[in-house]
């Protein structure tokens, strides 16, 4: 699998931001529940984690070659997984489940379902293994398909997964999909099956044969946040819709300490640059996502934006060094910033932590542009079964059945503050009281208004290339970001004039495309 290492973006970090971008926006963790929600009631109240996390889980987003970087938190510290509460029937086929849930709770989570799952169907026996963050598991699977000793089914992003069936390792997942028996019910596949404008599925990951490869429990989408307060102040009663109203407001509020938008890792990241691409009606992307085509008047318009963020002082470097961003927009110095959705308990911690006091705020689609419209990006992990033997083969599915069901994509998305493949268990979700939330997470439970209005996005949504190519060349598009807003050249990126760094860039990025896999 061809995967650029981090060191390209760390050099173009350490030089060209002066060490000033942050760590990605978190994944926020909560307490487990001791069993999972019910139809008709709620959670029930959780209980302590075995060991606190230092730091933020990983959750969607691998490393700049293997996924989006607007949720791709640091390493994350682990908690000690629970014994199973279930011991294995004679002779049950064992199935073992890698993940990348690392954060105590989310480890729990994945142990209760394969408790309930182990318990209801004895001849099947997941064991599920937390396998490091979505930077390190490709490794780990790679090295595995290498010695022929694949696990059963895997968590990671969809350009992973395609890498790994490019190999010959993945089970195509449509036949079982549709079995008469145990295939998904029509109604909940009728749910999940939701058509981007390209025709792209957005929870089901469809390689380039037409086979699908992974399916998701739940994503998340990279949106604006804004302050309601600031923008108030200044005259603004609702958040912009269009660029232009983005740029008036800016204009608006940039006085003293007070800016527009902070320039980090994670709000000038690649999958903010597909969102803000997007919303000017660009491509991105060739429809069969084998040629970068940023380079057209929608990307060009883009690259201007950003580079007058910077000449005008609308756009800033953060002083603070780790989470710019959430640091500046929560001690009210900026207006905006662009980020996952599964930052929204991170950022009500920085605006709560502000010492003159919390201020209103809220999140919104990306403004359009005069020939584009709002979007918000949606990215996050799948979950794919691998080639091992039929039986195993045939557990595994049942147990990513199992975890489709409502209850259990409800309780998922809640976890990571995700939101549910089905519109079913979307709309459970947000008939759940504050106080149901609060027994799951109480970290959603402070932020659930945002999450509530975030649901409301999802027929906006829109997915940037997920193909395994894809994943090498994000590190490039980073480069050619910070390019445009210093204004400085590098060994790794030249041009800083948005026409001509939108021609290099796609011309890299090609260049890297046509090399994968040779």
């Amino acid at each position: 699998m061809k995967i650029k290492s981090l060191g390209l973006l760390t050099l173009l970090v350490l030089v060209a931001l002066a060490a000033c971008a942050p760590a990605p926006t978190p994944v926020p963790t909560a307490a487990p529940p001791t069993a999972a929600p019910k139809p008709t009631t709620p959670p029930e109240p959780p209980k302590a984690p075995t060991v606190a996390p230092t730091t933020a889980p990983a959750s969607s987003a691998s490393s700049v070659a293997s996924g989006p970087t607007a949720t791709r938190p640091p390493a994350p510290a682990t908690a000690t997984p629970r014994p199973p509460a279930v011991t294995a029937a004679p002779g049950a086929i064992k199935v073992n489940f890698w993940h990348h849930l690392s954060a105590p709770e989310q480890v729990d989570m994945i142990q209760k379902f394969a408790d309930e799952f182990n318990a209801k169907n004895p001849k099947y026996y997941i064991v599920p293994s937390f396998q490091g963050t979505t930077s390190g598991m490709p490794k780990k699977v790679n090295a595995a398909i290498t010695a022929g000793s694949t696990p059963d089914m895997v968590t990671g992003n969809p350009g992973d997964l395609f890498d790994y069936a490019l190999s010959g390792a993945m089970v195509a997942l449509d036949s079982y999909i549709k079995d008469s028996t145990d295939g998904l019910d029509p109604a909940l596949l009728a749910e999940m099956s939701f058509k981007l404008p390209n025709g792209q599925e957005l929870f089901f990951d469809i390689g380039p044969d037409g086979k699908t490869y992974g399916l998701s429990v739940a994503r998340s989408m990279n949106v604006m946040y804004y302050n309601i307060d600031m923008l108030k102040a200044a005259g603004f009663n609702n958040p912009p819709a269009t660029w232009d109203e983005f740029d008036k407001i800016c204009a608006a509020v940039t006085k003293g300490d007070q800016y527009c938008y902070p320039a980090t890792a994670s709000s000038m990241d690649t999958s903010a640059f597909a969102a803000w691409v997007f919303s000017r009606g660009g491509t991105y992307a060739s429809a069969d996502e084998k040629k970068a085509t940023f380079d057209d008047q929608a990307g060009i318009d883009t690259l201007k934006w950003l580079q007058n963020m910077a000449k005008t002082g609308w756009g800033k470097i953060p002083s603070v060094t780790s989470r710019g961003d959430q640091a500046d927009f929560g001690n009210g110095k900026a207006a905006f910033a662009f980020g996952s959705t599964a930052g929204l308990p991170f950022f009500q911690d920085a605006v709560k932590g502000r010492k003159e006091g919390p201020f209103q705020w809220s999140i919104a689609p990306i403004p359009a542009g005069p020939k584009g419209k709002q979007v918000v990006n949606f990215f996050g992990p799948s979950i794919g079964i691998m080639k091992t033997t039929a039986d195993k083969q045939k557990g595994a599915w049942l147990f990513l059945r199992y975890l489709l069901q409502k209850e259990n994509q409800a309780e998922w998305a809640l976890r990571l503050v995700y939101y549910p493949a089905s519109k079913s268990a979307r709309d459970y979700v947000l008939s759940l009281s504050a106080d149901q939330v609060k027994a799951t997470n109480a970290r959603v439970a402070s932020v659930f208004e945002q999450f509530k209005k975030g649901a409301s996005f999802v027929p906006l949504g829109l997915r940037e290339p997920t193909a395994a190519a894809w994943q090498g060349p994000r590190a490039t598009i980073a480069t050619m970001l910070t390019a445009v807003f210093t204004g400085k050249s590098s060994a790794d990126f030249t041009a800083t004039d948005p026409e001509a760094a939108a021609k290099e860039g796609v011309q890299r990025v090609n260049k890297i495309l046509e090399s994968y896999g040779k």
